[in-house]
């Protein structure tokens, strides 16, 4: 059983997914999500919130961001991106895939509003900019 040829499209579709306009609610959803009562207890199926009793609207694109940024940096498929790109420069190499995480992400300038603020949400002692 030999190796097989890796999907290259994967580093470029996550890249697009930290899009801030790709993790933003869309338009009119804040308004639909009413506050949660303080008799409800707080369980996993939530998202953290920084807001107190009303919904973070941050939070969500914060959660979908490290999902996608911890997949991408996994060290299992960063090891692999390496033996890959050595086995086959059409491949995607490691530095490729930080290069656009980082172009991603703290090089990108799109303008933002409350529907884009998920570019400028904190987390992890990281400031994600947009």
């Amino acid at each position: 059983m030999g190796l097989r040829r890796p999907a290259g499209a994967g580093p470029r579709r996550a890249t697009q997914d930290l899009n801030p306009k790709e993790l933003a609610l869309p338009p009119g959803a804040l308004q639909r999500i009413p506050p949660r009562p303080v008799t409800f207890s707080r369980h996993r199926e939530l998202f953290p919130r920084t807001t107190g009793l009303v919904f973070d609207a941050v939070s969500p694109a914060t959660v979908a961001a490290d999902l996608t940024v911890g997949l991408l940096l996994d060290e299992q498929r960063a090891s692999r991106l390496v033996i890959q790109h050595d086995l086959d420069q059409s491949l995607p190499s490691l530095d490729s895939v930080i290069d656009r995480l980082f172009a991603a992400t703290f090089e990108a300038r799109d303008g933002l509003a409350l529907r884009g603020r998920a570019g400028s949400g904190r987390r992890s002692g990281w400031w994600w900019t947009g």
